[in-house]
């Protein structure tokens, strides 16, 4: 039998250069450590998930959680992952692996105030490398702030980002100078190894693609992340656009799962119900949205939008005047609620700087 301790010294150096490629059956609990060939294979991370599981049936340990969940985020399941990189953090605070890791998985999440409060702690730390700053900026672009993701692009550049990455850097310096077009054209099949960049492939393809096209190449990238909940958010719209609403409900409750507190998921969701009729359902999601998300203007006018749909006018106007109060650059608000009040609009105020809509 081999020990625990070996085990694990073993693991650690397997995955140091993270080419797992088997491991032993469940019923094992890792006490077989498998050939030093099977590891000479394309990197699984399913496997690395696996056989880890089973050491932490012996030894609670710290580092194991870590590894465990940087396999998670390669097999595209935050969820679990964050569950993973919280366990190590809560036995090992001050690891600034494990900090960074815990700034990239809640980025995935889409909670970005709690990862920007990570990743600039980390920074303070005195911690410097080119995925911290990639992830900086990564973040800052998703809260529109464009100047401050640009200035850390810069310095993930300066000290030079994995090969790996370097399509994922291109694509962010294209979005970060306001040339998103060129950016979702820019990304290539072979790029959809990279989750961000899958994303954005299968949101900009979607109209731009044959509908049998574009299903058969998504299931075939479902095929190997499973796990991924943005691929199959981009499915649950594929199949909204089918006209399939029943099953693109299920698909969207499945994402929403997968990325609880989500400020967006809660937002399409949202909109997904309102587009059927189902306004109550729509006002469960829309309300969940926190205010000091981006998206919270967002969800007040479509909150707004629901009530009217409703028959309630007198709440609807609640909604506009609250908007109008806190975003007063957004023209939706007045618009709206002067129609309403059956007020003249001013012609200068009829066209909505959509900018504004989506960004402090």
């Amino acid at each position: 039998m081999v020990s625990v301790g070996t085990r694990y010294r073993f693991l650690i150096v397997i995955c140091s250069s993270w080419l797992f490629a088997c491991g032993p059956s469940a019923d094992q609990r890792g006490e077989v450590i498998p050939p030093k060939s099977a590891y000479s294979q394309l990197q699984r991370p399913g496997l690395v998930v696996s056989y880890i599981t089973q050491l932490l049936r012996d030894s609670d340990d710290a580092h194991l959680y870590f590894l465990r969940a940087k396999a998670y985020l390669d097999l595209r399941d935050y969820l679990h992952a964050e569950n993973d990189i919280k366990r190590a953090l809560a036995k090992s605070p001050g690891d600034v692996d494990y900090l960074l890791v815990s700034a990239q998985i809640k980025s995935h999440l889409g909670w970005y105030a709690q990862a920007l409060e990570e990743a600039k702690a980390l920074e303070s730390s005195g911690y410097n490398s080119s995925a911290m700053y990639l992830t900086l900026s990564e973040i800052y672009l998703a809260s529109h702030s464009k100047r401050i993701a640009a200035t850390y692009l810069r310095q993930a550049e300066s000290m030079g980002v994995a090969v790996a990455e370097k399509p994922y850097l291109s694509y962010l310096q294209k979005m970060v100078r306001g040339d998103s077009l060129w950016a979702m054209q820019s990304i290539q099949r072979k790029d959809l190894t990279h989750s961000h960049l899958s994303d954005a492939f299968f949101r900009y393809h979607m109209p731009r693609m044959s509908q049998l096209n574009y299903q058969n190449l998504i299931l075939a990238e479902l095929k190997k992340y499973p796990l991924d909940p943005y691929l199959l958010l981009n499915w649950g719209r594929f199949l909204v656009q089918l006209h399939q609403y029943d099953r693109a409900e299920k698909v969207y409750l499945n994402v929403f799962r997968q990325l609880p507190q989500n400020p967006a998921i809660m937002l399409e969701l949202g909109e997904f119900y309102t587009r059927l009729g189902n306004n109550k359902q729509a006002l469960v999601y829309l309300a969940q949205i926190p205010t000091q998300s981006g998206l919270y203007r967002d969800a007040l006018f479509s909150q707004a939008l629901v009530y009217l749909n409703m028959g309630q006018k007198s709440k609807s106007i609640a909604m506009l005047d609250s908007g109008q109060k806190q975003f007063v650059s957004d023209l939706r608000f007045i618009q709206l609620r002067d129609r309403l009040l059956g007020k003249r609009l001013d012609s200068t105020t009829i066209l909505v700087d959509s900018t504004a809509q989506k960004s402090d």
